[in-house]
């Protein structure tokens, strides 16, 4: 079935943060404004969120919280860190600190986010740098100027992770039940995109961040006419099978699978990822092979003690499964005293055009 697609837009308003030109003290020398065209981010337009929020998982589902802090980092010649890469020799009080242009441009959302005719509108403040990027007008050590910036933003901002940073690694918690840690797992980015000068010049741009994880969302419901009730249901599970690791590489813009190195094995019935019935949870985009377990649960023991339950139940997908990015998949997981039935629904977290249609498992 074809499914209208609605991307997941988080709407960034970026607040140039400008100086004056001026003097500071009695034997500081006037404030020089370096050349170079500004780079001036503005609000994108966020639609209606195709999921209502009902639990961690959505909190960022169609803005960002107030307080949120995105790397943004913009590269131009030969990759290098192109809106600090200015020869401060000639501009020694931008940046103000000598280490400044190593340091990633992180803004931070202040407020809520407004709802307006077009969706949503976050307002941001840049809190890294005293003075807003510029465009670079250098190439390198030559004359003439640079004929575009890449730019690729990163939520959650890693504080670690500087622009001359080739690659780093971003893991989902082990234990998907915790709130915080659930919402810590929602890596958004932008798709690395292009400007030249002449976009820049006296305009602002817009960047969209995207869903960069799948979500999962697990419920588990009797069979009709067992003997089996809501009461018996699992809470908690086990994800096993799962891998948790991917490598933001910010100068190519890319988020991909990592199969080697920390936390890149997958889950394991002795190390497992732990879910909740109540809440979704994320991971990384990929297969899970068929006949693979993937789930393992418990069935609760009735209350009088006539059912003494069913420990150790599993799920695996009877054929090879793809999660995707930006999609959310709700599996139901059907239970019976005689056997554990399992029929899986799945419903597109962004609501695009299916690249399959609805299974069942």
């Amino acid at each position: 079935m074809t499914k209208r697609r609605k991307i997941i837009d988080i709407s960034l308003a970026f607040a140039a943060l400008l100086l004056s030109a001026g003097c500071s003290s009695d034997e500081a020398a006037p404030l020089v404004q370096p050349n170079g065209t500004q780079i001036r981010f503005s609000s994108a337009s966020v639609e209606t969120p195709a999921v209502t929020r009902t639990d961690a998982s959505d909190t960022y589902n169609d803005a960002l919280t107030a307080g949120s802090s995105i790397g943004v980092y913009i590269y131009g010649y030969e990759t290098s860190n192109a809106s600090t890469g200015y020869d401060i020799s000639q501009y020694i009080t931008y940046p103000t600190a000598a280490n400044d242009a190593s340091k990633t441009w992180v803004y931070q959302t202040v407020g809520e986010a407004v709802a307006t005719s077009d969706g949503k509108q976050s307002n941001l403040v840049l809190t890294s740098h005293t003075k807003a990027p510029r465009f670079p007008f250098k190439v390198s050590n030559e004359n003439d100027d640079m004929d575009h910036v890449d730019i690729f933003a990163v939520f959650p901002n890693n504080a670690d992770v500087t622009p001359s940073t080739e690659s780093y690694r971003f893991t989902v918690d082990l234990d998907q039940r915790d709130e915080d840690k659930i919402k810590d797992a929602d890596l958004m980015t932008n798709d690395i995109t292009k400007y030249t000068k002449d976009q820049c010049e006296g305009q602002s741009l817009q960047l969209v961040l995207r869903h960069r994880m799948a979500k999962v969302h697990v419920t588990f419901v009797p069979k009709t006419g067992s003997d089996l009730t809501t009461a018996n249901m699992p809470t908690n599970f086990d994800v096993i099978g799962v891998r948790r690791t991917v490598v933001v590489t910010p100068k190519a813009g890319t988020v991909t699978l990592t199969t080697n190195g920390e936390n890149s094995a997958a889950t394991t019935a002795d190390s497992p990822m732990l879910g909740t019935a109540s809440q979704s949870f994320f991971i990384p985009p990929q297969t899970i092979n068929a006949n693979s377990t993937f789930l393992k649960f418990n069935i609760k023991a009735n209350a009088d003690g006539r059912f003494k339950g069913i420990s150790g139940c599993t799920f695996a997908p009877s054929t090879d499964f793809t999660f995707h990015a930006g999609y959310r998949y709700d599996i139901t997981v059907t239970l019976d005293v005689d056997f554990v039935g399992v029929t899986g629904t799945i419903t597109s977290w962004s609501e695009e055009t299916l690249p399959y249609s609805p299974v069942v498992l």
